[in-house]
This record gives C-alpha cells, structure tokens and sequence, in this order.
C-alpha cells in the first residue's frame, strides 16, 4: 500500500474534522477500529510519553455479561474531501556541504483523490447504558496480561467511514542528467547515466464504510464493573500501575538509547548480524514486523515464516537469553514503526550504503539544539555534516529528514524547527543509532 493512504487520512482529520481524531495510518489495520472495539496503549519511547494504539481484535460487548445493551449510534452528516498534492525534489551542484555534486535529477510525486464521508457516533449519555455493567465471570485472559503490564485500555466511540467506495491516485515520475539515483520516490529507483526519464501511475480503491479516522474514551475498570471516561483522563484502567516519568530533555533521550546499545551489545555476534539483516528484509512489510512484535511480547513459542521466523529461530537457539535483551528488540521494532512507509524505504537503502552513522550524526545535530522548543526555529545543516553525504546519500537523507515533517530543499541547507517533527525525529534517531550499533558487529 502507497504512503497516499497514510498522508491523505492525516490531511482530512487536520484539515476537515477535528484534531481529536486519530487517523488510520495504515488500511489493513483500519477493520479493526470499528465502534466499540477495544485496544491498548503501546509505548514507543517512555520519556516521550508516546504510545501507539494496538488493537485487542475484541469488542468492549465480547468481554460484558450477557444480555448488556448495545449503545446506539448517531450519524453525523456527510461531508465531500477533494485532496490534491504535488511534491518535488530537485538535486544539483551547489548544495553548500562542502564538495561539488557531479549529478543532477527531478523527482515528482503527485497525489490526488476525492471522496464522502460521514461521521458516526456514540454520544456519552448514550454510553452511559453501559456504565457499572459487570465484566464477564471468569474475566477475558488477556486481561491479566495487561493488568499486569499496567496497559490502559480504550474503547472506540466515534468513526470516520466512506459513503462510497474511493480511488486514490499517485503519480511519481524522475527525470535524471548525468549519475543519479532518486531514492526518496519510494516508486521510482534506479541509477541514470547521460538523460533519462521514468514515470509511475498507481491506482488504489478504498472499499466503501471503510474507516479513516476514530475517537476514543478511556476504560476504567472497578470491581469488575466498566466504567467509560474520557481519553486524556489521568486514572488508569486498571487500579495498580507505576507511573513513569515524563521527560522532555535530550539527555534523556540519548540514555535511554545508549542504554538499549549497550544492551545490544551484549548479543552474540551472530544474533546481531541475524537482526540487522533480516529486519533490513521486513523494511518493505510492516505488518511483518508488527507480528515479530506481538511474538515477542506475549513470549509466545509459535514460529513464523521469512524473516521475522529467522529471528525467533535465533534467539530460541541462545539458553542464556534474557527479557531484557527481548526487551531492546522490541524498543527497537517500536521505533522503526513510527516512521512512516517511505521513511522505511530510505532506511533500508541507507542500511545498504552503510550511510546510517553520518545520518544520526545529522539528526542529533537538529533534535539536540531545538528538542525543549515548542515554537518555530530556523536552523542551518553543517556543511562537515552534509558532506560526507553528498550524492545518493544526501537525496536519501533529506527525505528522511522531510517525511519527520521538516521542510528541506536541497540547494539550501536552512530549514526550520517544527514540534509536530519531534516525535519521528526522535524515533528516527533511536532507530539509526541502534541500528548502526548491529552494523558495526
């Protein structure tokens, strides 16, 4: 699936609804956020306070007692979107790091689609036939699980979901003079010599009543009876948790990654070597890394295929294998999943350039100045950064640097500090450098 799902979801909550919403990010996962399904809360890197919402593939009706009503569902209007989008990417001589570039090229990338939606609802008052209704006797399993991991618990309330069946459009197209390759058009790859040119159309249809965007509301749960507030509320699903810090400085962030290294290196050399290549091979299928993931949380003893079997097999092998090593792994496939499609496309051909050190040197250089900012900052790229990255390399990380959310030209190496770039920056961060820390085995 084309990054177009992910961006066109993101514009129509920002732009057409509400904030509050939360965008799907990807479509396989959007069935399982229909009204009343429950999830969790999946931390991404603590001090952030981040999370992701995982599903639990169970509605908040499958874990009452029998014969519990059915709150009703109000339908909010029906609202037209018409979304277009153009992206370029010009590379050339000139771009100020120090050397002089000897390619030239032009990628273009162009989305465009239009569609109807409507909003569908359950109101709080129409909640409240569930409040104080008992969980079922015996509790569901997982619940103990997650009773004693500390997770909170949501429950979706409000859908954004189609009328009608829709169409996404991408085009991308690259345009290449003398030696160039244009990594960052994840559709467009490949080396040109002298003058070239190569287009891509792409067509996608969204099934009509798929959903786009959700709300939620906080499950809190008493007693063994349910209770429904709402989602930014500070009490706990569950009565016993401790609460975790939360950290809004750099140093933070750089402990808590060297910490995870250091643990890293304690792996067997073969163990590291096994990771680094065969997530290299799950870059291009999230939903894969998305099983390795929930495999090694539950500890389960199922097996998988491809790579994300390779990796279970190998570290099945070691008898002195820890929790904490498990545990590093994880942060790390959390990581990686908060940068979006494309972003995974670069990571995976900056793995293969060997370019990931320079990279994070060139990301810490941006998060470490600006992280406690939550205004707009100009800032300038060092040139002794830029220029070990000239070519291909530079093309590559620029994208990375612009799928975060920060504007980046390439002829210019001045751009401007953004918080909403905070986040993926950090993950970004996190992710090369640990990533660098297998390669260096």
């Amino acid at each position: 699936m084309s990054p177009a799902f992910d961006r066109i979801t993101k514009k129509m909550v920002r732009k057409h609804v509400s904030r509050d919403m939360k965008p799907i990010k990807h479509p396989f996962s959007a069935a399982k956020f229909h009204r009343l399904s429950l999830f969790r809360d999946r931390s991404h890197f603590r001090f952030l306070g981040l999370y992701e919402d995982d599903p639990i593939d169970c509605s908040l009706m499958d874990i009452l007692e029998p014969n519990s009503p059915v709150p009703e569902t109000v339908v909010i209007g029906k609202f037209p979107i018409s979304y277009t989008e153009i992206e370029m990417l010009k590379a050339g001589v000139g771009v100020n790091a120090g050397a002089e570039l000897s390619v030239s090229g032009e990628a273009t990338r162009f989305y465009e689609s239009s569609f109807e939606i409507q909003i569908m609802n359950i109101p709080p008052k129409n909640l409240d036939v569930l409040q104080n209704r008992k969980l079922l006797d015996p509790e569901p399993p997982f619940f103990t699980y997650y009773r004693k991991r500390g997770d909170d618990l949501y429950v979706v309330t409000e859908t954004i979901e189609l009328i009608n069946p829709a169409v996404l459009h991408e085009n991308s197209s690259v345009k290449l003079g003398g030696k160039l390759s244009i990594p960052w058009n994840t559709y467009v790859e490949g080396q040109g010599q002298g003058e070239g040119f190569k287009a891509k159309e792409e067509k996608t249809t969204l099934p009509q009543g798929m959903i786009m965007a959700y709300n939620r509301m906080k499950l809190i749960i008493r007693e063994k009876a349910i209770t429904v507030i709402p989602a930014d509320a500070k009490e706990k699903t569950f009565e016993r948790r401790i609460e975790e810090p939360f950290w809004q400085d750099f140093k933070q962030l750089q402990g808590e990654v060297s910490w995870k290294m250091d643990i890293l290196a304690q792996f067997s050399k073969v163990v590291q070597d096994v990771l680094f290549y065969n997530i290299l091979d799950m870059l291009e299928n999230r939903e894969a890394l998305y099983r390795l993931m929930a495999m090694l949380e539950l500890k389960s003893s199922e097996s998988l295929d491809g790579p994300a079997g390779r990796i279970l097999n190998e570290i099945r092998k070691d008898s002195e294998w820890q929790w904490s090593y498990t545990d590093t792994i994880l942060y790390l496939l959390q990581a990686i999943l908060v940068l979006s499609d494309t972003q995974l496309d670069l990571l995976a051909q900056s793995m293969k350039k060997r370019i990931l050190l320079h990279q994070q040197e060139l990301v810490r250089s941006i998060l470490e100045p600006n992280f406690k900012y939550p205004w707009f900052l100009p800032f300038t790229l060092k040139p002794e950064l830029l220029s070990p990255l000239q070519g291909e390399g530079l093309v590559i990380t620029y994208g990375l640097l612009e799928e975060c959310g920060l504007k980046m030209e390439m002829n210019n190496p001045k751009s401007t500090w953004d918080l909403e770039a905070k986040v993926p920056l950090s993950a970004l961060y996190g992710t090369l450098l640990l990533l660098q820390q297998l390669a260096e085995a």
